[in-house]
């Protein structure tokens, strides 16, 4: 599941008038965008020719981004590095993005479903968000539609027992006061 870019950001918008371009970041080393010297937004390849944090976003200054009208027209785009450009890992980490989208077990060996993203928050508690394929997990919901709705479980490792990357599966311990979320 190794993609060639990563993403580290998604454009919010504009700041100012000179173009600069808001962007939430994706990362946990959101000052490394200082370190990048181009960025790919949507199908484009940009240069940055500057780059600093400011209230939690980082701002970026993009070559042919000169006003705020060419800023805005980035907004809701992600921001992407080549992946050999990415962070370095230790041994027993991984890119949540090498994980969007592998099967996901209950520790007991039945199949949930898959991952379909992890919600990075700011208090430091990202959440995943898995996709349900059958009902019989919520067997007191009244409808099908009620029953399938995603699970939201916390990234932690208290409740992901097993994550292989490489292999596309992971093993989660879902208490069952979750289902009922």
């Amino acid at each position: 599941m190794e993609r060639e870019k990563m993403q580290v950001g998604r454009v919010t918008g504009a700041h100012g008038i000179a173009g600069e371009v808001r962007v939430t970041p994706l990362t946990d080393a959101p000052d490394r965008f200082a370190e990048f010297e181009t960025v790919f937004i949507g199908p484009k390849e940009y240069e940055v020719t500057g780059a600093r944090l400011h209230q939690g976003k980082v701002l970026l200054r993009l070559t042919g981004i000169a006003d705020r009208t060419a800023a805005e027209k980035l907004r809701g785009q992600t921001v992407e590095i080549p992946r050999d450009e990415a962070q370095p890992l230790d041994e027993d980490e991984f890119y949540i993005a090498d994980l969007i989208g592998a099967s996901v077990f209950g520790s007991d060996g039945e199949r949930i479903g898959r991952l379909r993203d992890v919600l990075q928050t700011t208090g430091g508690n990202d959440t995943a968000e898995i996709t349900v394929e059958s009902a019989q997990f919520r067997p007191d919901a009244k409808e099908e539609k009620q029953a399938m709705r995603p699970l939201f479980l916390p990234f932690r490792s208290e409740f992901f027992v097993e994550i292989d990357a490489a292999g596309g599966r992971i093993t989660v311990d879902v208490p069952g006061e979750y289902w009922e979320l």
